[in-house]
C-alpha cells in the first residue's frame, strides 16, 4: 500500500470554477508566470474552496514546466519589486517590497523515483501531492477568436482531484512518497486547523509495515544520528522524498 492513487486512464481531475482572487491570478499569470508554469496547492485550494470557512495559505508555490521556465520566471519576478528571501535545495522564496503581497514559493525543477515537480502536464505536477486538498492547480491556456485564427488571448482554468469538495477541511491521503515525512505533513495541517481521521494515520502506519526492511533500517539509521531541522523537515515536506 505505498501508493493510494489509482493509476488508470480515466482521468481523477475535475475542472472547477475559480471562486476568489482572480485579480491577484491574472497579476501573476499576465506578468510573471505566463505560459510556463502553474499555481499549485494551498493557493490553489484557497482560490476553489466553496465554502467560506477556508483555511487560508502563506505563500504561493509555482511549479514550472522545464529548468529554462524556472529561469524565465524567477527573472520576472526579480526584475519587478520582489527579492529573494531564502534559497533551499528545493525552492527560492520571493518576497514583494513591501507588504500587502502573498510570498512566492517558485519550486526548483525536480525529477527522481516518483518525484517530478516539473512538467508540461500539470496533471504529472499533481500527481505527486498527498492530501485531496492540495491536489489543485490553475493554470492558463490560449483560446483563439473564431473570427481570426492568428488573434490570440488567455484564460484561466482550474482543476482539482475528484475528492476535493468531499474533503474540504479534512485531510484524505491519496499519495505517500515517505510515511515518516507525511507524519510531519499531518501535524503540519493539523497545527493549521485541519483535522484527520483515524483511517488516514492508519494509511502511514500501513505504508511503513510494507516498505522493504533496508529502507527502514536506512531511514532509522539517518534520523537515529541527529534531530532533523527546520530545512530539513521542510524538505521533507515539500518533496516527500525519494522511494
Amino acid at each position: 500500500m505505498r501508493d493510494f492513487e489509482i493509476r488508470s486512464n480515466k482521468s481523477e481531475y475535475d475542472k472547477c470554477q475559480i471562486k476568489r482572487f482572480q485579480k491577484v491570478l491574472n497579476d501573476l499569470f499576465d506578468n510573471f508566470i505566463q505560459d510556463d508554469g502553474f499555481i499549485c496547492g494551498g493557493f490553489a485550494r484557497v482560490c476553489l474552496e466553496e465554502k467560506e470557512d477556508f483555511k487560508d495559505c502563506s505563500d504561493i508555490d509555482i511549479y514550472c514546466k522545464n529548468i529554462e521556465a524556472f529561469d524565465r520566471i524567477k527573472d520576472r519576478f526579480l526584475s519587478d519589486l520582489y527579492i529573494e528571501d531564502r534559497v533551499s535545495p528545493i525552492a527560492i522564496s520571493l518576497k514583494y517590497a513591501f507588504s500587502g503581497k502573498y510570498p512566492i514559493q517558485l519550486i526548483k525543477p525536480f525529477d527522481a523515483g516518483f518525484i517530478h515537480t516539473s512538467s508540461e502536464s500539470v496533471i504529472e505536477v499533481l500527481n505527486n501531492f498527498d492530501f485531496t486538498i492540495t491536489r489543485a492547480a490553475i493554470y492558463r491556456v490560449e483560446i483563439f477568436s473564431a473570427f481570426d485564427k492568428t488573434k490570440k488571448s488567455y484564460k484561466l482554468e482550474a482543476i482539482a482531484d475528484e475528492d476535493f469538495f468531499n474533503s474540504s477541511n479534512t485531510l484524505v491521503i491519496k499519495n505517500i512518497h515517505c510515511p515518516v515525512a507525511q507524519v510531519y505533513r499531518i501535524a503540519k495541517y493539523i497545527k493549521k486547523g485541519f483535522t484527520v481521521r483515524t483511517m488516514e494515520i492508519v494509511k502511514v502506519l500501513m505504508d511503513w509495515e510494507n516498505r522493504p526492511l533496508q529502507y527502514k533500517q536506512n531511514l532509522i539509521e539517518a534520523l537515529q544520528k541527529e534531530d532533523p531541522t527546520q530545512e530539513e523537515i521542510d524538505k521533507m515536506e515539500k518533496l516527500l522524498h525519494v522511494d
